[in-house]
């Protein structure tokens, strides 16, 4: 009944065909049963039974598939579905048929939709599920249509009756369907040959499969050629089973990604997609998360996602740098390789230039069908005109191929028409490999010569030379077969063509050499179109300039030399145009009369320094110089020969002019080299300074300390031919010898220098042999001298962080007082730095050893004295362990912990860092500031305090810890500590609070001490009767059980806190261990707290003004005490008000009398803001006897008054400023701001903006204010705030400019027209002040009304009386007003 309500055809259906045969059999087949059939049928039903309840279940499945599933498929449904042109529904009806239903005509349409979109030219028009199915192209058109990668396995499917055609059409749509991973996926027999009833079935499943695998989304990956981009793609699992999916990309092999994915419950992944972009063109994929079904789950739904490459930029594998010079073609030779060693490859190779030349003007008249002009003139960048080829590199093959493991070069050409850096990319699309990019970067210098100019000249100090110029530039003509090659041969003739055609080039000229000059522009005209030109023509030209000179100097080029002297001269001139660039290189020759100069030669005595003069010769005959030289210590030849010139290299000659001083002294002299040959003489004024002599030899000595060396020195004669007697002097302490040295003529002597050292080290110094006549000779010496042997080994022993002295004698020999320098050196050692000693007298000198480090070390004491020398102790230090410190016991509660206190010392002077090492952390802790630290840090120089903790473990038991803390430098600190625990008394207080007729949940934490488990009994015990019922545990029949805990565990002991009255409750939660004897009493206070706060309402006044207001707040549910009663006022502000309330608001118990009747408090409110502010507060009421509530309370505090104005004149684009100080208000630095307001003109400024204002009676901090107007006319102004956490000045700033005085009256005038001021009615009238007294009675209504509505919002909490006694007021205070 129900299906045929839903409208089902079973008419043709027997309920009772729907019955297991051994029920049907049971029912209509026993002969005794009333619904037996006929004796003839049983036979029949006996045979054919099983066929005829599968029929009629068929049938009725079928009626439910078409109600529930099929007719689902509506217009509304189909025009929402993915992969579906909306516009496209009207088409998909099947209208009028009375075959199918609606809803399977949509389908028939859907499936003609889709197969259309895959075979446009083929009209089928699908009718029916049977005949128009069973060739599978259909199918295949759908599966494409969804699952674009398929088309190449589905794209040869033919339209045929054909069985074995047929076959093959659903071999290949069923592996199509198997590689989807569909959950349902026919055998191929099924396709071609299954009847309508069941293809229409199948049809619906892919209606409802197909659609998943339309993309969601297109993934676009933007990156570089041969690099790699990872997207990710977000999945999440919504359900409460995990999910596994297989992925798979169909498309491009760009494309990578793992195979698998599992999603956990409610679990999001980023699933990475990897693209390696290995083509330029762009690639498409698709990626499908294909669920599979889990044992005992579901399978998720496939999801499908696009995935689209695009090449952006090119990564470069290679960039090959080269260099050539305009209009020289070169070949650049790239090497690639085939890696592959299985098979052979193809290239492809294409080129991308990335030089752009841009469009000239040229380009822009011929595209608005203007004549080409013939005439070119420098008006833009040199070589961008449009006639030259933007095409500068070319390859002459296109391919390359390549066997397997061979390599090969591919040859670019390139010829630079352009004097701009070139580049270009060079594309290799390899078969195998994939496509990579190499970039050619080259760089175009100026070209070789094109044209050369070679003259002679006397000297003179200007000299003019016309240089002609042809009209083709020989560069190009070189490279005329590149460009054949490069633009073919009819482009390459017509392009040379073009180029010769131009009427006139015009040319910016650059000269390189600073001595040759010229004009700055040059125009070439064309011989042939010059003639050609008209008279009007020429008049033009002649007149528009350009730097070329006509008639006779057509096309030249005239250059301008201005020689500095003599000799040949080199430059290069470049010539550039739009359209080409030349270079001439221009040699001259310039001649001379004579030449004048000057030397100064300057070397030490005795000594030689020589000067070499050069002389050119560019003629192509010898010359034979002679030269004259006076003057004292010169020397030099008589005369001497020049080669000539030979193979364009001019001959060269040296002429060596020598300075030879015998002392220290200063020469003068000249030199004339006259050339014989030519005439030409060149003079030079010759100066010598003769120096200081150097240094005979430089003498190395080895020595020991207060041992005599002996050392010989050779000295000679100075004197030569006399015998000379030498004065000796030494600069050293510790050089004995003669005191003179006699050397025989022409001969040596040996001085025996006598070296004994009165200490270690390296000394430097001279000896010097003085002659008779003033000249020296001096020798250097370098001593290099031991330290002498130690006087006596001294041992040292001590503890760490103790002291130990020795006593050293020390006596002086001598008749007079010395001081010694003391050397220390070694750790841990202490003593004076000198040590001062009487004429033969004796002193001890201490010497204290404190280590702080336990080891051994060796040290020295050395005493140093420039009479005395050195001698010095050897050292041997031993430092010991220090002993540790003993740390009184520490006595602690069972549960409970104690403190005590370590010192810890710093001697060193930096910061140092102890590490701790503590061998029983489980009973003592060191409390730590920072516990990131590593250590403990101690500054410099100081001593600290350590707090230690102690947690007992046992009863009566010691237990000890040994704390170290030790640092490379400072040493080991030892403490030894023991701790012994007691017996536990009463735990610390533990206070809750809840509304009265509700529960709040608290808990007590107990941790088990002991190193072993401990079995506890747990009971409350009320304090009064009045508690029993406020207090329950929450812990049932475990409690009185006992409850094991385990060793140092925690338990949590849950209980409620419910009152019933506004009234301090108590109670104790015990704590029993029956095997121990140890009881733990855990004391509990609740207060009952009202159930809401209470609204007081808003008390509103100015900054800085005082505003005091009672309230009557009435405690509700509050137990009638004593008088005595305590009552305790709190307030609770916002945290960021916190400090500024803590001194601009106070609360107080008013109890001045009548006193408030019972159950209310009166309170009185003092509210004085220093600082605008908007909060709410709340304000806390507890009773000591119990009882606590809450009342809200609005503050509002507005703007104060401006404290001052400031008025600053400024002239206009000039900066005034005004400076002042200010000081807190109270006697402590707070850190502020300042700033101007937003509505303040942005010409005024503030420094500082912000920092520390000092406090209250210091100097103050200084402000200045700074004032800047850009305009006349223009009223500035601005509000200046500085304010800190508390407090807040408010400053009105007015900028004016200057005032304008009028010029002086003339006072000297014989009668005055003016009449005073007191003389004067109509002034004095005017100087009265005058009122309007409507304004101000009309302010003063406001006032007053704005007083009533303050009053009755400070009234709204309080009572009737206070109300009224408000409002009489407020009539009182509006009588005075009028």
């Amino acid at each position: 009944t129900l299906l045929k309500g839903y409208g089902a055809l079973l008419h043709s259906v027997n309920p009772e065909y729907l019955l297991p045969y051994e029920l049907f059999a049971k029912l209509y087949m026993d002969p005794r049963g009333p619904n037996a059939i006929p004796e003839a049928l049983l036979s029949f039903y006996e045979t054919h039974y099983d066929l005829l309840n599968m029929g009629t279940w068929l049938m009725l499945l079928y009626q439910v598939i078409k109600l529930f599933v099929v007719n689902r498929l509506t217009p509304k449904l189909l025009k929402s579905l993915p992969g579906v042109d909306p516009k496209s529904l009207g088409a998909m009806h099947v209208v009028g048929s009375n075959v199918y239903s609606p809803s399977e005509g949509l389908l028939l349409g859907w499936l003609s939709y889709h197969h259309a979109q895959i075979q446009p030219t083929d009209k089928l028009v699908v009718s029916n599920f049977d005949s128009d199915l069973h060739d599978c192209r259909v199918f295949a058109s759908v599966l494409c249509s969804h699952v674009p990668a398929l088309r190449s396995n589905l794209a040869g499917l033919k339209r045929s009756d054909d069985s074995e055609v047929m076959r093959k059409n659903a071999h290949a749509v069923a592996e199509a369907i198997h590689s989807l991973r569909l959950e349902y996926a026919p055998e191929p027999d099924f396709l071609y040959t299954a009847p309508g009833r069941d293809l229409m079935l199948f049809c619906v499943f892919l209606f409802n499969s197909m659609p998943s695998f339309v993309p969601k989304a297109m993934v676009e990956f933007e990156g570089r050629l041969n690099d790699g981009v990872t997207k990710h793609i977000e999945l999440s699992n919504p359900s409460n089973k995990p999910l596994v999916y297989s992925v798979r990309i169909s498309g491009s092999s760009q494309f990578k990604a793992a195979d698998t994915l599992k999603l956990n419950s409610r679990e999001r992944v980023a699933f990475p997609v990897m693209c390696y972009h290995n083509t330029r063109q762009p690639a498409e994929a698709q990626i499908f998360f294909i669920g599979e079904r889990l044992p005992g789950g579901g399978a998720g739904a496939t999801l499908v996602f696009g995935l689209r490459s695009t090449v952006k930029s090119y990564k470069r594998t290679e960039v090959i740098v080269k260099s050539t010079k305009l209009y020289d073609p070169i070949t650049i030779e790239i090497t690639v390789k085939n890696s592959s060693p299985e098979q052979d490859t193809d290239l492809a190779i294409s080129l991308r230039e990335l030089t752009n030349f841009g469009k000239q003007p040229s380009e822009h008249a011929l595209e608005r069908g203007k004549p080409r002009k013939k005439s070119i003139k420098v008006t833009e960048e040199v070589t961008t005109h449009q006639l030259l080829p933007s095409k500068t590199f070319w390859v002459k093959k296109e391919g390359l191929k390549l066997k397997k493991g061979a390599s090969g070069a591919i040859i670019v050409n390139f010829l630079p028409l352009r004097l701009t850096p070139h580049s270009c990319l060079v594309f290799v699309n390899d078969s195998i490999q994939g496509e990579y990019c190499i970039e050619l970067q080259v760089k175009v210098e100026l070209p070789s010569t094109t044209e050369t100019c070679k003259f002679s000249h006397a000297m003179r100090s200007t000299i003019v030379k016309d240089v002609a110029v042809s009209m083709r530039n020989s560069a190009i003509d070189k490279c005329r077969s590149a460009i054949m090659d490069l633009m073919g041969q009819q482009a390459g003739k017509e392009w040379f063509k073009s180029i010769t055609e131009q009427s006139r080039l015009d040319y910016k000229v650059e000269y390189l050499t600073q001595c040759f000059s010229g004009p700055r522009d040059l125009s070439l005209m064309n011989v042939g179109t010059a003639r050609s030109m008209s008279p009007t023509a020429k008049a033009r030209d002649s007149s528009s300039g350009g730097g070329g000179r006509q008639g006779g100097n057509a096309n030249k080029l005239p250059i301008e030399l201005r020689p500095l002297g003599p000799g040949k001269y080199e430059s290069r001139v470049v010539l550039r145009s739009v359209l080409d660039v030349r270079v001439m290189d221009v040699e001259a020759t310039i001649t001379a009369t004579g030449t004048r100069a000057e030397l100064t030669f300057s070397c030490p005595a005795r000594q030689s320094i020589s000067q070499e003069i050069p002389i050119i010769n560019f003629s192509e005959q010898p010359w034979h110089v002679v030269a004259q030289l006076q003057g004292d210590f010169f020397t030099g030849p008589k005369d001497m020969q020049v080669p000539p010139s030979h193979d364009g290299v001019p001959g060269k000659a040296l002429y060596p002019l020598t300075f030879s001083p015998r002392w220290i002294c200063s020469a003068d002299g000249e030199l004339i080299l006259r050339n014989a040959t030519i005439g030409d003489s060149y003079q030079y004024q010759l100066k010598g300074v003769g120096e200081e002599p150097m240094a005979e030899d430089h003498i190395k000595v080895d020595s020991r300390a207060r041992w005599k060396t002996t050392v010989p020195i050779t000295v000679r004669n100075i004197l030569a031919d006399r015998l000379c007697t030498y004065t000796v002097e030494s600069d050293l302490v510790g050089m004995t010898g003669d005191a003179e040295l006699v050397v025989p003529p022409h001969e040596t002597a040996t001085y025996d220098l006598q070296i004994m050292m009165p200490r270690g080290g390296t000394f430097a110094g001279s000896v010097t042999f003085l002659a008779p006549n003033g000249e020296y000779i001096w020798f250097t010496l370098e001593i290099s001298a031991e330290n002498p042997p130690s006087e006596q080994t001294v041992q040292l022993r001590a503890r760490a962080r103790t002291a130990v002295a020795a006593d050293i004698t020390i006596v002086n020999p001598l008749d007079e007082a010395i001081s010694f320098d003391v050397q220390i050196l070694g750790t841990g050692l202490i003593g004076a730095p000198t040590v001062n000693l009487e004429p033969k007298g004796s002193t001890i000198y201490e010497l204290i050893y404190s280590p702080l480090v336990q080891g051994r070390e060796e040290g020295s004491l050395t005493f140093v004295n420039d009479d005395m020398g050195e001698f010095w102790y050897a050292l041997e230090l031993l430092a010991e362990e220090a002993d540790p410190v003993t740390i009184p016991e520490i006595s602690a509660e069972l549960g409970k912990w104690k403190t005590t206190k370590l010192e810890v010392e710093n001697p060193l002077g930096d910061d140092v860092v102890f590490r701790v090492h503590n061998s029983n952390p489980t009973n003592f802790k060191l409390k730590m500031e920072n516990p990131h630290e590593p250590g403990v840090i101690v500054a410099a120089y100081s001593q600290q305090s350590l707090e230690l903790k102690y947690v007992p473990s046992s009863l009566g038991e010691e237990e000890e810890a040994t704390l170290t803390l030790s640092h490379p430098q400072a040493g080991k600190w030892v403490y030894a500590v023991t701790g012994r625990g007691r017996s536990p008394q009463e735990m610390d207080l533990t206070k809750v609070s809840a509304s009265v007729g509700q529960s709040s949940s608290h808990q007590i934490t107990f941790r088990n001490p002991l190193k072993a488990p401990l079995e506890i009994k747990v009971r409350l015990e009320p304090g009064g009767v009045q508690d029993a019922e406020a207090f329950n545990l929450m812990l049932g029949a475990r409690g009185e059980e006992g409850i094991m805990v385990g060793a140092f565990r925690e338990i949590d002991l849950p209980f409620l806190f419910s009152p019933t009255a506004m009234l301090e409750h108590s109670c104790s939660i015990i704590l029993l261990a029956p095997q121990l004897a140890l009881q733990w009493v855990y004391p509990v206070t609740g207060t009952a707290e009202a159930a809401q706060s209470d609204p007081l309402g808003r008390l509103q006044c100015k900054a800085r003004e005082r505003l005091t207001h009672t309230f009557n707040l009435t405690l509700s549910g509050a137990v009638e005490t004593n008088a005595a009663d305590r009552i305790d006022l709190e307030i609770l502000p916002q945290p960021e008000h916190k400090m500024m309330l803590s001194t601009a608001l106070q609360i107080a118990i008013d109890d001045a009398i009548p006193r408030p009747p019972a159950g209310v408090c009166r309170v009185k409110v003092t509210f004085e803001p220093l600082k605008a502010v908007r909060t709410r507060v709340q304000l806390r009421v507890t009773k000591a006897s119990g009882g606590r509530w809450l009342f809200d309370l609005e503050l509002v505090a507005t703007q104060a008054d401006i404290d001052d104005v400031i008025r600053i004149e400024g002239r206009l684009n000039s900066t005034a400023s005004v400076a002042f100080r200010m000081c807190n208000q109270f006697d402590q630095a707070a850190p502020f701001k300042a700033f101007f307001a937003l509505d303040s003109a942005p010409e005024f400024t503030v420094q500082p903006t912000q920092g520390t204002l000092q406090a209250y009676g210091s100097e103050g901090t200084n402000f200045v204010v700074s004032y800047t107007p850009k305009t006349y006319g223009k009223i500035y102004s601005g509000r200046l705030v500085i304010e800190t956490s508390e407090m807040q000045w408010t400053y009105q700033v007015q900028g004016e400019h200057p005032r304008y005085e009028a010029p002086g009256k003339d006072k000297g005038g014989r009668v005055d027209t003016h009449i005073s001021a007191s003389a004067d009615p109509e002034l004095y009238k005017a100087s009265l002040q005058r009122h309007n007294y409507m304004k101000e009675n009309v302010a003063a209504l406001k006032q007053t009304q704005q007083q009533q509505q303050q009053m009755l919002l400070l009234q709204g909490a309080a009572g009737g009386q206070d109300r009224a006694n408000a409002s009489q007021m407020l009539q009182d205070s509006i009588a005075r007003s009028m």
